[in-house]
């Protein structure tokens, strides 16, 4: 499967955080699909234990990671951040990290 690292480390997260779900809207898994060309990965997780909504996504060549506070309604609010991660293993130890981090101060 392609992106295996990055799957792995969502499924931890979901593991141990009540609420916790994504949505996958990858290209790579409709190849034929509109997206596939424009967005390779393309996944958005919400995360209520964190209070956080982060979106994975493959712009290019270059995978990143936005994430921006989310209240308890799953609005949005204050600066989005930005995580640019050099292969899916490395974006995998920033997906653990982040949620880490974030569960730490919520």
């Amino acid at each position: 499967m392609k992106y295996r690292k990055i799957y792995e480390a969502l499924e931890r997260r979901w593991q141990v955080s009540p609420g916790f779900r994504f949505t996958d809207l990858s290209g790579w898994r409709n190849p034929h699909g509109r997206n596939a060309q424009r967005h390779a990965l393309w996944m958005v997780a919400e995360d209520k234990l964190s209070g956080q909504r982060v979106l994975l996504a493959q712009f290019g060549g270059q995978l990143s990671i936005m994430y921006q506070k989310m209240d308890e309604n799953g609005l949005c609010y204050g600066e989005t951040r930005h995580i640019h991660c050099k292969d899916q293993k490395h974006m995998a130890q920033e997906i653990d990290a982040l949620f880490a981090r974030a569960h730490k101060a919520a």
